[in-house]
């Protein structure tokens, strides 16, 4: 029933397409005839109007003379040759054109080549008196012809009898050449033209009833279209039929033979197709039934499977392998999944075109790979071989995904030697690292290095910022510090902001291992130094660097460690931002540091603190304020200076409530001066660490202070050094601003030692400028501290901001300061300083005594 279904489908498409080539055969000819016809329709019509055409000119030409003639009867030669000539050369078809007085012809133009004519007389001419008569008798001009000419060739006469008035007084004839070649050129015809035959008929102007005279002899014996022409005195007739008749969609024959083969092709190539098709459709329906029992059993197995062909193209898989990669279950991202996945199957096997062979498959392996989602993904393959002909075979693989177990794993394994935060290692993998890079030592017998890594400043920006904002910092440090080793070397964090960095196998001599050493933490310090980007904004923080060499097995690994420490600590006693090798004399100043630190720690608590105030005078020595100085009275080694525990200080944070206390017994002071005849004018000058200025609260402790004691705003100058701006300059100028709206001013403590730059200068809402102690000092001779002096002057001047010369000891120096325009001093010169009560006394006078060198008055 199949065979015979497909052979009636072809034979109706072969019957259909034949049918449908003679339909359209039938058509294109139907089409074809109409447009001819209307082709020629308007071919004999654009003819017959041209002839009209010219006719009507030539007879509009002649009109013209005959009026004139019926007006002027008594012609003079003169006259009427001029006239004859106007009309011919008017008359591009005309051949000649004469005036006949009383029948005689008399004038004719052109004379040359009509000699002989002229001088007839029509009565004596028998073959042309006739027509003259019937154009006299009729009253009508009359077109004779065609006729062969005696001056050669063929043409129609055109005759036109003149009357002088309308009783019918006859006096003579007008009679024009017409040259037919001209006519018909002039009309545009030819016998065939335009793929179209033409005739003409109706000799001497007698229409359908004359003879042929031009054209396709017995077209009018045709089915050819005809139309008349009038002409004066009769008409023609004009015949037009396209060449080779009426029949021009013949030529679509040949569609309808095209058509009957092309459906008797197309009948056996679709039923040749049926066939085919029907067998292929069989095939994929028992391919599809054993496939589909294939992955049925595929399907219930939690495991992947996948069998691949002996070119490593996947042929089978199950749901649970789509699963495992990512692939939908469709198979519509298989070629994704097998381009990813299928290298991992043989092990060993190289890509296509590799030139090596499979090697036998072994015990089961994991691979890493991505799913279709990018995540990666560890599975565990088990390889089947199937048995087969040929150097490469079918395998069958059985995948388990082992993900989840072994992030497990990584995770336990992160969890108990890897920071957090940083993914760096933390202190229990760098010591285990640190007793393997020992015992190398000890093979190799060479040097290897800890440094010890302590940022700067890190707590100020933790609690400016916040945690957050310490945190990422926390991660930038790490990457850099990474980004200088090498492959080998060991970065940790230790916790807060302590890293250390173990580079092993330096040299085995020592002072070159030092030297590699150096420039390791000189590179990893120029890294840290680069401003980072946190929490917005644009921040400095640089770091100290301890490094302890160490060999073999000569020191414990926690004894190193403190080791690096120390020199670590070293580094920033040094003034921070500074690498330092440890040295054993360190573990004295540490200890005394520390006892330091817990004397302090009762100092604070118990405020054993005094103020001494350092007079600042102008050129007159006149008293105008004083700068406040720390005195710790310690109750067993008596008055200490700030330089030895104001570092302490800074390191443990008691700088905040110690530097508070201080601000609160200034303003304290203030409000006393206030009220003091000869005080109400003074300042005083109080110095703010960076800590402070960075605390988040500063700017509402200063109003507190002020607004407890009752001082007057204006009182009070606090003095910034330019490295407590640097880390958060926005920060530092918005907090400066609040506070100079209040009346507070300020002051740039030590300007020139620092990152003196005019771009921040200028928008620091500023008072004045202290030049530092260490560019007085030289002056007058040294030629460098001169020429710093006399810039840091003019550029104060420029910017309208007072003057203050810190360390003035001598009258050189102070005559020279001068005279450069230095507005305030301050120094040994002038006074030490005293307690506050002293200074009282002191500033009470009129007029500050100047002091030598030895503390006298002079």
């Amino acid at each position: 029933m199949g065979r015979s279904f497909n052979a009636l489908l072809a034979g109706l498409v072969w019957l259909l397409v034949g049918l449908g080539g003679e339909y359209r055969a039938g058509v294109d000819r139907v089409r074809a005839d109409a447009l001819l016809h209307d082709r020629a329709l308007r071919f004999l019509e654009d003819k017959r109007a041209a002839l009209d055409s010219v006719l009507n000119a030539t007879m509009f030409l002649n009109s013209g003379l005959v009026a004139y003639v019926q007006a002027h009867p008594r012609l003079d030669a003169r006259t009427a040759k001029s006239m004859l000539r106007t009309l011919y050369v008017q008359g591009h078809i005309l051949r000649n054109i004469g005036l006949a007085p009383g029948n005689r012809l008399t004038y004719v133009y052109p004379e040359r080549g009509n000699e002989r004519a002229i001088g007839l007389y029509y009565p004596d001419l028998p073959d042309q008196w006739p027509a003259v008569q019937r154009a006299i008798r009729d009253h009508a001009p009359r077109l004779a012809g065609p006729v062969r000419l005696k001056q050669g060739g063929i043409g129609f006469i055109y005759r036109v009898p003149v009357f002088l008035d309308p009783s019918g007084r006859y006096w003579g004839l007008l009679s024009t050449v017409i040259s037919a070649e001209g006519l018909y050129g002039s009309a545009g015809i030819r016998p065939d033209t335009d793929g179209m035959e033409v005739a003409l008929r109706g000799r001497d102007g007698s229409g359908p009833n004359g003879g042929e005279f031009f054209g396709i002899l017995g077209l009018f014996g045709t089915d050819a279209l005809r139309a008349p022409i009038h002409t004066p005195g009769g008409s023609w007739e004009i015949a037009v039929r396209p060449i080779g008749g009426w029949r021009a969609g013949e030529s679509a024959a040949w569609v309808r033979l095209a058509a009957w083969l092309v459906g008797g092709v197309l009948a056996l190539t679709l039923y040749q197709f049926l066939r085919m098709r029907a067998a292929r459709v069989f095939a994929q329906e028992a391919l599809a039934q054993g496939n589909a029992r294939l992955k049925a059993l595929f399907d219930l197995s939690p495991f992947g499977i996948v069998l691949t062909d002996v070119q490593g193209r996947f042929t089978e898989w199950n749901g649970a392998l789509c699963n495992m990669l990512g692939g939908s279950p469709d198979g519509r991202a298989l070629h994704n999944i097998e381009s990813r996945f299928s290298r991992h199957l043989l092990p060993g096997k190289e890509p296509a075109g590799g030139g090596a062979a499979a090697r036998p498959l072994r015990q089961p392996w994991n691979v890493e790979c991505a799913r279709a989602d990018g995540a990666a993904i560890t599975l565990r393959i088990h390889g089947i071989e199937i048995p087969q002909d040929g150097p490469q075979r079918p395998q069958w693989y059985i995948v388990e995904d082992i993900t989840e177990a072994k992030a497990a794993e990584q995770e336990i394994r992160r969890l108990a030697f890897y920071d957090p935060l940083t993914l760096l290692p933390n202190r229990r993998l760098l010591l285990d690292r640190l007793h393997h890079a020992l015992d190398s030592s000890a093979r190799r017998a060479s040097f290897s290095a800890l440094l010890f890594v302590d940022l700067d400043d890190f707590k100020i920006l933790n609690d400016t910022l916040g945690h957050n904002a310490g945190d990422e910092l926390l991660v930038q440090v790490a990457q850099r510090i990474t980004s200088c080793l090498r492959t080998g070397d060991t970065a940790a964090r230790l916790g807060g902001d302590e890293f250390v960095i173990m580079i092993e196998d330096l040299a085995a001599d020592a002072a070159e291992a030092a030297s590699m050493a150096t420039s390791a933490a000189e590179e990893i310090l120029a890294a840290l130094n680069i401003p980072y980007r946190v929490a917005g904004q644009d921040r400095h923080s640089g770091a100290s660097i301890g490094v302890k060499l160490f060999q073999a097995n000569r020191e414990p690994v926690e004894e190193l460690l403190r080791h690096a420490d120390l020199a670590m600590y070293q580094a920033k006693s040094s003034g921070r931002n500074a690498i330092r090798f440890f040295d054993p004399r360190m573990q004295s100043i540490v200890s005394r540091n520390a006892a330091i630190l817990e004397d302090l720690r009762d100092a604070v608590h118990d405020r054993s603190f005094a103020l001494h105030l350092q007079p600042q005078v102008d050129a007159a020595m006149r008293c105008t304020g004083a700068e406040v100085l720390l005195r710790w009275v310690h109750p067993t080694c008596g008055v200490r200076l700030p330089d030895e525990f104001i570092r302490i200080a800074e390191d443990s944070g008691m700088i905040l409530s110690l530097g508070r206390w201080v601000l609160e017994q200034s303003c304290i002071l203030l409000a006393n001066w206030r009220t003091t005849p000869g005080f109400a004018t003074l300042t005083l000058s109080v110095n703010i660490s960076a800590r402070q200025l960075q605390h988040p609260d500063f700017v509402d402790q200063v109003r507190r202070a002020l607004d407890a004691s009752g001082a007057d705003p204006s009182g009070l100058r606090l003095e910034l050094t330019e490295s407590s701006m640097m880390d958060a300059m926005e920060d530092a100028i918005a907090k400066m601003a609040a506070l100079r709206r209040m009346g507070v001013r300020f002051s740039l403590d030590d300007f020139g030692t620092g990152h003196s730059s005019l771009a921040y200068l200028k928008r620091l809402p500023l008072d004045a400028l202290k030049i530092d102690r260490s560019f007085i000092d030289g002056l007058p001779h040294d030629t460098n501290d001169t020429a710093i002096v006399r810039t840091i002057i003019a550029l104060a001047r420029s910017l309208e901001l007072d003057l203050v010369a810190e360390g003035v000891e001598s009258d050189e120096q102070f005559d020279f300061l001068l005279s450069l325009g230095c507005h305030t001093y301050q120094g040994y010169l002038i006074d030490h300083p005293i307690p506050i009560p002293e200074f009282n006394r002191r500033a009470a006078s009129a007029c500050y005594p100047r002091m030598r060198r030895g503390g006298e008055v002079a």
